[in-house]
């Protein structure tokens, strides 16, 4: 076959395989024996984050598949590409060590990126993620028992011989979801289950042992026990399942002796399957009429590109803090027409956290993309303001920098709150924080009340006294904004010193406090009903003061000072939502200092009294990031390979896997 041939549009369809790539690369070659193709190409890059991008430490050398489809490209006198991902950091960010190798590289999208919106009816992250989602409550539950049993991290030869008693009652919530599913005409659909709590795939057939045992351990129950009236049933199986519904669904309409007639049906069709690279499919289309009712248990295969069909409950226990990497993993975003309801999330604490937090990253990447077409104008301007906001330091970096000790950042907080919700868990230090506020606020004087009875109000503070308490104040490394990374230096900090003389020459300084006059003390010569932030963790260094999306502020108070009027017009802007659209009504920024009085018990807690933290709205700011290099210190370079680490590296996995 050769193209002068034909005279209908050609479609390939591919894998994104190296060899495959050079072959189609060599036939288009021989077409025009070296001649530019002189009909139009469109090449479409199915999750275009993946093996796209070029990931190369080595500045001279190209990775093979960004290679082999940038020279595909090169090959026509017209051609277009066009990447579609879910998780579009690594594209935005190609290239991050200079301007002009971002804009030389063919695979940055220079010329438009559409954010598509998500339909009623699909289950996204923010449904599931944010403090407002209609399914949060629904869906999320926080699972804390399987440290001693199966912890994060864990060898290839972990002794596993018990499942956490959290994934036992997420295998009684699946059967009953195929029972409420059964009732609702459902029995015939494609029912999942996907346990992802291991990268080794000995680990992942002990899980498949256990699971095994436990599934024919509940169905004999059910068995014996199926002719039986529910008063006369004694097995502590069905009254492990009856306690399950009664938590989980006794608002679905049905009673739990009408659910126990259709168990035994649910369970007979359930199997156990373990997907990973020594073997396992998920074979949907051979159950087209009846449909596949499966406890799928797996690990890299279970984290990207698998569509787990009717998928219900997930229980997932992985620790990655890449961002890209950690929404891939989430399986059970999808459509759930007619049992959204009833599907269940189990996942830890921690990784719940960082699921808010990127749900808040994507959110602010939307609304930039939203402002970006409202403003009319491109990528190639948009997509390096993106690479100098915090985002790009915490979502995706070059590999180099994992071992970097000086690197180079332009960093714009440009309409954004920056909140100091990571502190020292050292009473000293919490003390001499106390002090450093109460020297500030000293000078300035009587306060004035703002929406009266929650908060103390300075107007028009001068700047380079807000940049003192900003140096002086201590932050740990672990905040990668606000920490310091010399001394009195840190990339937030240098953001102000750079507008300190012009944006942002005048603040607003307001102490916010409770509407209550409880637990009030006498604090920096004020009476200050102190606020509570008792969620959050302690570890040995620090005390991390919420588990909701890194927050030490209340949803309110970025609203400060702002008018009725104002709030309404932010939140009509595109990606209305947020802090980030206050911030940029402001006028001037705001200081906002936090004293914390509840912080939760702990054992790990090393102070007894208040806290204080700070946090800052600053407005939209026209002055351009100025690059810094800094040398790292050894902290701090710690803290950014944490932020950077991901178990699920799939070439270390399949590495693992080969040799598993």
């Amino acid at each position: 076959m050769t193209l002068s041939a034909l005279r209908e549009p050609i479609i390939f369809v591919t894998k994104k395989n190296k060899s495959t790539l050079e072959r189609l690369r060599d036939w288009l070659k021989d077409q025009n024996r070296g001649a530019l193709i002189t009909e139009p190409l469109l090449l479409i890059d199915d999750e275009a984050d993946n093996a796209s991008i070029n990931t190369s430490a080595n500045p001279g050398r190209v990775t093979a598949i960004n290679r082999a489809i940038r020279e595909i490209l090169q090959l026509f006198q017209r051609s277009s590409y066009v990447g579609y991902t879910a998780t579009p950091f690594a594209n935005i960010f190609i290239d991050p060590d200079t301007e002009d190798e971002m804009l030389q590289d063919d695979l940055f999208p220079r010329h438009f990126i559409k954010a598509l919106d998500p339909p009623s009816n699909y289950v996204g992250a923010s449904r599931v993620f944010e403090a407002e989602g209609d399914l949060r409550t629904t869906m999320v539950r926080v699972v804390e028992d399987y440290q001693d049993i199966l912890p994060l991290k864990h060898k290839r030869e972990h002794d596993l011989n018990l499942l956490p008693p959290s994934m036992k009652d997420a295998i009684r919530v699946f059967l009953l979801t195929r029972a409420i599913r059964i009732l609702r005409s459902h029995g015939d659909k494609h029912c999942s289950m996907m346990i992802n709590v291991s990268r080794f795939n000995d680990v992942q057939e002990k899980i498949h042992g256990l699971v095994y045992s436990y599934l024919v351990e509940l169905r004999n129950s059910l068995t014996v026990n199926a002719g039986l009236p529910l008063s006369r049933v004694g097995d502590k199986n069905i009254e492990g399942l009856s306690e399950s519904f009664h938590r989980e669904f006794r608002e679905t309409g049905h009673g739990f002796d009408r659910i126990l007639k259709v168990l035994g049906e649910a369970v007979s069709s359930v199997s156990v399957k373990t997907v990973n690279m020594r073997g396992g499919t998920l074979d949907y289309s051979r159950h087209k009429q009846d449909g596949l009712h499966v406890i799928a248990i797996g690990g890299l295969a279970l984290s990207r590109g698998l569509t787990l069909e009717g998928l219900t409950v997930s229980y997932i226990l992985r620790n990655t803090a890449v961002s890209d990497t950690l929404m891939q993993m989430a399986r059970w975003f999808g459509y759930r027409t007619d049992y959204e309801d009833i599907c269940r999330l189990y996942l830890p604490d921690n990784s719940l956290s960082h699921y808010e937090y990127v749900e808040d990253v994507i959110e602010e990447l939307r609304d930039e993309v939203k402002r970006m077409e409202t403003l009319n104008q491109t990528p190639e301007d948009f997509g390096l303001k993106v690479r100098q906001s915090p985002t790009a330091l915490r979502i995706t970096a070059p590999n180099k920098m994992r071992a970097a000790t000086s690197i180079t950042l332009a960093q714009n907080y440009s309409g954004r709150h920056i909140e100091g919700h990571v502190l020292f868990n050292d009473d000293g230090i919490n003390s001499n924080n106390i002090r450093k506020v109460a020297k500030f606020l000293q000078p300035l004087g009587a306060p004035r009340e703002v929406e009266v009875g929650v908060g103390k109000h300075w107007p028009g503070v001068d700047g380079t006294e807000v940049l003192g308490l900003l140096e002086e104040f201590q932050f740990p490394p672990h905040h990668q904004d606000l920490g310091q990374i010399t001394r009195g230096r840190s990339l937030f900090r240098d953001h102000v010193g750079d507008r300190v003389h012009s944006e942002l020459k005048k603040w607003d300084v307001i102490v916010p406090h409770r509407k209550d006059d409880t637990n009030a003390q006498e604090v920096f010569g004020l009476s200050i009903s102190l606020r509570s932030r008792e969620k959050g963790g302690f570890d040995v260094e620090v005390w991390r003061a919420t588990g909701e999306a890194n927050r030490i502020a209340n949803p309110s108070d970025a609203s400060f000072l702002l008018t009725k009027q104002e709030i309404e017009e932010a939140k009509k802007e595109p990606g209305g939502k947020g802090d980030r659209v206050f911030c940029r009504k402001r006028a001037r920024p705001l200081l906002l200092i936090h004293m914390i009085g509840k912080t939760g018990r702990d054992k790990n807690r090393k102070f007894t009294g208040p806290v204080v933290s700070l946090s800052f709205c600053l407005p939209t700011s026209g002055i351009r990031p100025e690059a810094r290099s800094y040398q790292v210190n050894a902290v701090y370079r710690k803290q950014l390979e944490l932020a950077l680490e991901s178990d699920d590296d799939e070439e270390k996995m399949q590495a693992d896997d080969r040799h598993g």
